[in-house]
């Protein structure tokens, strides 16, 4: 049920699983995988869009490289999304690195402690749905490596 106010919007949970903030609700559980299948763009979706027609997740790397997100997005959003593959926010706090770009085009860059627990993350949240706009993910590009080549 959702309770409309023109300051607040709340939506009844269980009082240990929110918090209220004057711009809205801040989650401090962890998003679940089954929500993130849930609220998923399939790939076949994804690259039938014109903007991401020669989408190529790129070459397994720790990092991830996001976009399409939206305006309001912040950086405890990422801890939000991938904290279920820490167990917990706060693991997910001291196990990633998060970098968020909030001029211009909306995007960011995660760091992952392994290349193996990157791809998960890739392929278990790329086309999630969040605030409105999927979420595009791909692996980060070594700018330093690729000019070597």
């Amino acid at each position: 049920m959702i309770k409309k106010n023109p300051v607040l919007q709340m939506k009844v949970a269980s009082r240990k699983n929110w918090r209220i903030q004057r711009k809205g609700i801040r989650y401090q559980t962890l998003c679940n995988l089954g929500r993130i299948k849930k609220w998923k763009v399939a790939p076949e979706e994804i690259l039938s869009l014109p903007m991401f027609k020669n989408y190529t997740a790129g070459n397994p790397v720790p990092v991830l490289y996001i976009k399409n997100l939206a305006k309001d997005v912040v950086a405890d959003d990422f801890y939000f999304i991938f904290g279920s593959l820490f167990g917990s926010v706060d693991a997910a706090k001291s196990g990633l690195s998060v970098k968020l770009m909030q001029e211009g085009r909306m995007r960011g860059f995660v760091t992952f402690p392994s290349v193996e627990l990157a791809h998960h993350a890739l392929n278990v949240a790329n086309g999630y749905v969040f605030k409105g706009k999927p979420i595009i993910i791909q692996f980060g590009r070594n700018s330093a490596a690729a000019k070597e080549k």
